[in-house]
């Protein structure tokens, strides 16, 4: 097995050298690797996403569990669980502010209950929520693929190696066009989302407007770890950048 979380943090982060404007830049996986489980890549959706309705509803996890003493054996289990899907909560929409180049906007948000123990809320408007191998993906429309890198939120939980909380180092990229990995120096800062304490990288591809921009950022607990992964292009720093900022400051993790 290979093993990561010994005395640095390595994250193989898969992207073509080809031209920022293209969507092929973005469109690998990003892989964190540990000796525990298998490799969980942070990737982005399918192309058949691009075209998917705004108005999908996302899937929510219950919180409540039916207590079987609490349960009279005289009502048929359909009934019950009938009965018991009415008395779920579900989240309502609601609005919120954001500053956008001096001015304020209104925002539609729904707060998202995830199935891996965390709860964020998202701009409704704007991205449609996806669960699958494991990530939660929040994906903005992209009407142009080919000019206009994609736009999203990945997140996913894993469990640390051998008990190391050790985060540092280098950041490891492999460029799929050569075949090799090229380790960059790149500053690792440390931030706050919402009430948690990250660690950050930045990665901006170029100097042109639609020049792709990575965040990486990892929130660290007693047994787990997140890794979030933010993507969206030069020109939409100002628009799209501060929106999913304000999104992931309403992260809050359940207590173990």
């Amino acid at each position: 097995m290979k093993k990561l979380l010994i005395l640095s943090f390595s994250c193989i982060l898969i992207f073509s050298l080809y031209g920022c404007s293209k969507a092929a830049l973005e469109k690998e996986p990003v892989v964190i690797e540990d000796s525990l489980e298998d490799n969980i890549p942070l990737s982005e959706p399918e192309h058949e996403q691009d075209t998917q309705a705004n108005d999908e509803e996302p899937g929510h996890k219950a919180d409540a569990e039916v207590n079987p003493e609490d349960t009279s054996s005289d009502i048929p289990s359909n009934d019950r669980d009938q009965s018991d899907n009415e008395s779920q909560e579900t989240p309502e929409p609601f609005k919120g502010i954001v500053m956008l180049e001096g001015m304020e906007e209104e925002v539609n948000y729904l707060t998202y209950q995830s199935e891996y123990g965390y709860q964020m809320a998202y701009d409704i408007d704007r991205f449609t929520v996806t669960s699958e191998n494991g990530i939660d993906t929040y994906m903005a429309e992209n009407i142009n693929p080919e000019l206009y890198p994609y736009v999203f939120v990945n997140i996913y939980k894993s469990k640390f190696d051998d008990g190391n909380r050790d985060f540092s180092g280098d950041l490891k990229l492999f460029d799929k066009a050569s075949n090799e990995t090229v380790t960059f120096s790149s500053p690792m800062e440390n931030v706050k989302l919402g009430n948690y304490d990250a660690i950050h990288y930045e990665y901006i591809h170029g100097n042109q407007w639609n020049s792709l921009v990575r965040h990486i950022y990892v929130i660290s607990l007693e047994n787990d770890y997140y890794v979030i992964h933010t993507n969206y292009f030069l020109e939409a720093s100002e628009g799209y950048g501060v929106r999913i900022e304000a999104m992931l400051d309403t992260i809050v993790i359940e207590e173990n």
